[in-house]
């Protein structure tokens, strides 16, 4: 699929029905649970949908944000993110686009939606406490890559979702970017996120103890090299705080 010069707008309205505050996939049975986009709901902050198929790495946008996006467009063409969103004109933006499409717009957080991820993922697919250790867990779910520079990424083995498939690059934020240099890569599996350098590792060698974290030797997060993986007692975020 060419997306090159297709807004997020096109694609989802291309790809996706909106129902009930979600998506899911245009055509298909909304009753199967694996036929919705997939969200990570968080006690923190609000839903996430991650997006595959639109850029080459996967899509991470709140899912209000995306709601908006696909009747309305993007704010004025502007790049708005978590970290800069102006949350009076957004919380503004949102109550407009309750009146223009006249419909019961439902809160983010829906239960049944959730519920039916929860459901999806206990009935398909074994959680971590079915495996001894956490480096079965993850292999049990990726594989890893080698690109031509000797960077190591995850792939998808056993995908999750019917939104992914076998072999995609699986985590986000697996580019650097200079707006936000302390964003690593992470992977989430079954509603837990883990940094990608954590489970390339622990596949590698072996389960990380408690009070031990996996931190990137050079402080570049997406230098992903096993020889530029090791173990400290300090997180990667802090580590890099401690200087060369």
């Amino acid at each position: 699929m060419n997306t090159k010069n297709k807004t997020l707008q096109a694609f989802m309205q291309e790809n996706y029905t909106y129902l009930k505050g979600s998506f899911y996939f245009k055509n298909s049975d909304p009753e199967n649970p694996e036929n919705w986009i997939e969200v990570d709901y968080t006690p923190i902050s609000m839903p996430f949908a991650t997006i595959y198929g639109y850029k080459k790495e996967p899509t991470h946008i709140l899912l209000n944000k995306l709601v908006f996006l696909y009747f309305n467009g993007d704010f004025d063409g502007k790049a708005y993110t978590v970290e800069n969103i102006d949350k009076n004109k957004f919380n503004t933006e949102i109550e407009n686009l309750r009146k223009v499409e006249k419909k019961a717009y439902k809160s983010f957080i829906m239960p049944e939606i959730k519920k039916r991820d929860v459901k999806l993922k206990k009935e398909k697919f074994p959680g971590r406490k079915e495996f001894v250790t956490e480096k079965e867990f993850f292999h049990h779910y990726f594989e890893i890559i080698k690109n031509d520079t000797g960077n190591l990424y995850l792939v998808w083995k056993l995908p999750t979702r019917s939104s992914i498939q076998k072999g995609n690059i699986a985590g986000t934020s697996l580019s650097p970017d200079e707006r936000y240099p302390n964003r690593y890569p992470t992977v989430t599996l079954l509603g837990t996120e883990y940094p990608c350098a954590k489970v390339i590792w622990t596949m590698m060698h072996h389960d990380v103890a408690s009070g031990f974290y996996v931190i990137n030797k050079d402080r570049n997060f997406h230098n992903n090299r096993i020889e530029n993986l090791d173990l400290h007692t300090r997180s990667n975020m802090f580590y890099k705080k401690l200087g060369k």
